[in-house]
């Protein structure tokens, strides 16, 4: 039983180490002025850290659609 209990204190420990990192990581991602590229902006919008910039596409109805179609 003994035996059967370390491999998953060592599971935990591991775990509460990926942890930390990931604390750290994103403390540094806080810190951090840059622009965000599309690389990194799923790890920023992840974690709130960055108001998106991208613009929001404004929805048109099919019926406002056509009617634009039209008119070109």
């Amino acid at each position: 039983m003994n035996s059967r209990q370390e491999p998953e204190e060592k599971v935990i420990e591991c775990q509460k180490e990926m942890i930390k990192q990931q604390e750290k990581i994103i403390e540094e991602l806080k810190n951090k002025k840059h622009v965000v590229t599309d690389e990194n902006r799923y790890v920023f919008e992840k974690y709130n850290l960055v108001k998106s910039n991208r613009p929001k596409k404004e929805y048109i109805s099919p019926s406002e659609r056509i009617r634009r179609m039209k008119n070109l």
